[in-house]
């Protein structure tokens, strides 16, 4: 199973595999007991005009950091915590449907806040993925799917648009990236064509967009397949840059 960053190849299944038959002989979901021991902590940080806030989740190991404004459900309470006093309470709950996470705690000074949180995993979802061949092997991966914020429609949409999400820690890729049908789409009216999740989530992962790929083509650059693609944006090659160098190689094949 992969655990992000890395990201394995997985191939399209067989046409004719059915949904019936994927249910038949679909792994059995284990049961999750809750967790009580992830801790957090909020910081805001100033640069110059801007309040560049941070909040950090910690459990055996485990590290996520994310941006408070991609949190709406926390937006309200952790507001609170530039202008509240130390010692003050600031609670907020993070619904997903792996599992709700609540957390509590207390501003511990000017911008900065901390406590705990208890995940309850929704058996639900895990049998819902289960169903669907993917099987979280621990609740370390359960929660890992909450914070990204999975959802099983992603797995369908992808699906739909025939792309396999093979294990948990793809659908843990998807999530945080927002890798979707809609994305692929997008790609393939660029002219183009993904062959599996695997590209599809690498060329989200570099950001290869189809405004990025038009500027391309009027650089010089026209007809790019998706790995020369991927490889350009990588190395954060730009239009302005592909013009210039394609002025470059102009002029060198004039000296010659």
């Amino acid at each position: 199973m992969l655990r992000l960053p890395l990201i394995a190849a997985v191939g399209l299944s067989a046409a004719a595999a059915t949904l019936s038959s994927a249910r038949d002989n679909a792994p059995v979901a284990g049961t999750f007991a809750p967790v009580t021991d992830i801790e957090w902590s909020y910081t805001i940080r100033a640069d110059g005009d801007q309040g560049d806030t941070h909040l950090q989740f910690e459990r055996d190991g485990m590290n996520t950091t994310m941006g408070a404004d991609n949190l709406p459900e926390a937006t309200a309470a952790l507001a609170r915590v530039s202008s509240a006093a130390a010692g003050e309470p600031v609670s907020f709950d993070l619904m997903r449907e792996a599992g709700a996470i609540a957390c509590t705690g207390r501003v511990t000074g000017h911008g900065r806040a901390d406590g705990t949180c208890r995940f309850d995993p929704d058996q639900g979802f895990v049998e819902a993925l289960a169903a669907r061949g993917l099987v979280p092997e621990d609740v370390e991966d359960l929660l890992g799917l909450a914070f990204v914020d999975a959802r099983l429609a992603s797995v369908e949409e992808l699906s739909s648009a025939g792309f396999v999400v093979a294990d948990v820690g793809e659908l843990m890729a998807v999530a945080a990236l927002e890798v979707s049908a809609a994305y692929a789409v997008e790609l393939r009216n660029a002219g183009l064509q993904p062959a599996d999740l695997d590209e599809l989530v690498s060329a989200k992962a570099v950001g290869v967009e189809p405004g990025w790929i038009a500027e391309m083509a009027e650089a010089g650059y026209p007809g790019l397949d998706l790995d020369k693609a991927i490889e350009l944006r990588a190395l954060e090659v730009t239009p302005d840059y592909a013009r210039r160098m394609a002025r470059v190689m102009r002029a060198m094949e004039g000296v010659e």
